[in-house]
């Protein structure tokens, strides 16, 4: 008798273990996949976009502004990270060479990396953003270029914008600004 109840112990509590453990690792997976499932459905695409540094704001004392064309945010497009996006509140760095957007909580602006960005479009113009690596022989430096046609005749300009100091009984700082023009005639670069 004793024998028969330990055998039955044994392929009952083995039959108990083997079906316990094959749902507790599929349920592993489930919860898992339900998880992620739960992260896309719940992330907006426009997750990816808000990528980057906070963007730190100049000095008040600086005479003149940063940014192409003035200091608001305007409404463009950005392709990054290889993703197109639209109606992104946005300004262009002139000094840092650095798209800034508007996060989506509106407290901050960010930096956006700029490995992951490829071109950006707002209040009439279109910009991309050039590398100069030793394949391509760019004359250019890597950067953002505003490209102002493109057709058989490519003309792109790199706009820049620096700090000057000048020092008398204060500091002064002033924005200047200066433009660098290029055209790219049957795949030769002309500046």
């Amino acid at each position: 008798m004793k024998l028969l109840l330990s055998v039955l112990i044994l392929l009952c509590g083995n039959k108990l273990l083997a079906q316990q453990s094959t749902p507790a690792s599929e349920a592993g997976v489930v919860h898992a996949d339900s998880a992620v499932n739960a992260y896309y459905k719940f992330t907006s695409p426009r997750s990816r976009l808000y990528n980057g540094r906070e963007f730190i704001q100049y000095s008040p004392k600086l005479e003149g502004q940063p940014f192409y064309s003035d200091a608001e945010l305007h409404r463009g497009t950005v392709i990054y990270d290889g993703m197109k996006y639209d109606s992104v509140n946005l300004q262009y760095d002139l000094i840092r060479d650095n798209l800034v957007i508007q996060h989506f909580d509106v407290y901050f602006k960010l930096v956006l990396v700029p490995e992951k960005l490829t071109e950006f479009s707002y209040i009439g113009h279109h910009f991309k953003r050039l590398v100069k690596d030793s394949t391509n022989k760019l004359p250019v430096a890597t950067g953002i270029y505003d490209f102002l046609h493109e057709g058989k005749i490519t003309l792109f300009a790199k706009r820049t914008k620096r700090i000057e100091e000048t020092v008398t009984d204060v500091i002064v700082q002033r924005v200047t600004e200066k433009n660098y023009y290029y055209i790219i005639k049957d795949g030769v670069y002309y500046p």
